[in-house]
């Protein structure tokens, strides 16, 4: 069979991709416009009704190819901060009377965390001023994913509203009860990465070409890698119950709710569908009242 002919077959986990796509802030408007169809083609894809055609849907393939293919393996980056022993946080932690710790010239933010909950028995928000340097780590994750959830703002982009999936949940099943819990947010630039982005976009503007400059909040989320993988950075949460899944989920919704520009239709639904999640993958849920046919 010829490659055109194999393109033109029905592609086998259309209903696989399509969803992909929908969870990760995809409308199936936005669908059916790239693969010039109907939005009611996409959504008879969506529910598995019909199968596209490869060649219709080559760019979500383009996108999550890899991950269709390698659907248990999972690799992340995360962003982590550290901050130097110096003067600054010296008088940072004398005020709250925690003592620095000995022999270390950096300490990463999740060190410091545990340095100051050891000795108040509270979490606190670092301020972001101690700062000194960001360092990315890879990791992997070898295990399926049973939930995933994606976050949306409704922001206002050169006078237009866009949505922007900002934030994302993947929950990885790890066996024996436990679970990692993979909490990414959109890579951003800094202040100085924005500052050498609007000198090369001046260069274009100076050429007679009109682009935008990064002013706000919005633009400098909407730019990013063509590969979906690098637009994301993350945090991992081990859990080892079900009860501490829930608890941990529970107390990340209260903190996320502080975050305005998130919509609160999705931190109103998350914690449903992750209950809805388990519960279909038999892990039993506290509280569900239960209703069987004989």
């Amino acid at each position: 069979m010829t490659q055109a002919k194999e393109k033109n077959k029905p592609f086998r986990q259309t209903k696989k991709l399509i969803r992909m796509a929908l969870e990760d802030g995809w409308t199936q408007t936005e669908i059916a416009k790239k693969a010039r169809v109907t939005q009611s083609v996409v959504s008879g894809w969506a529910t598995g009704k019909t199968k596209a055609k490869e060649n219709q849907i080559q760019f979500l393939l383009d996108e999550y190819g890899d991950r269709l293919r390698n659907g248990s393996c999972h690799v992340y980056c995360h962003a982590e901060k550290y901050y130097e022993v110096d003067q600054n946080l010296t008088n940072y932690l004398k005020k709250i009377d925690i003592p620095l710790p000995d022999n270390s010239s950096y300490i990463s933010s999740i060190e410091l965390r545990t340095l100051i909950k050891a000795g108040t028995g509270e979490e606190v928000r670092l301020p972001a001023a101690l700062v000194s340097e960001k360092r990315e780590e890879i990791f992997q994750v070898d295990a399926p994913i049973i939930f995933r959830f994606t976050f949306q703002c409704e922001l206002i982009v050169h006078k237009k509203i866009r949505k922007v999936s900002t934030h994302r949940w993947l929950l990885h099943n790890m066996g024996r009860g436990g679970f990692i819990l993979a909490r990414q947010y959109r890579r951003t630039l800094s202040g100085e990465q924005s500052k050498t982005e609007n000198r090369r976009r001046q260069q274009f503007s100076e050429s007679g070409v009109e682009v935008p400059k990064i002013a706000s909040f919005p633009d400098i989320l909407i730019g990013g890698s063509n590969d979906e993988a690098g637009r994301w950075l993350t945090d991992l949460d081990e859990l080892k119950t079900t009860d501490d899944l829930i608890a941990r989920t529970e107390k990340l919704v209260e903190g996320m709710k502080e975050v305005i520009n998130i919509r609160l239709h999705d931190l109103e639904v998350v914690l449903f569908l992750l209950k809805k999640a388990l519960i279909e993958a038999g892990f039993p849920i506290k509280g569900v009242r239960k209703f069987a046919a004989f």
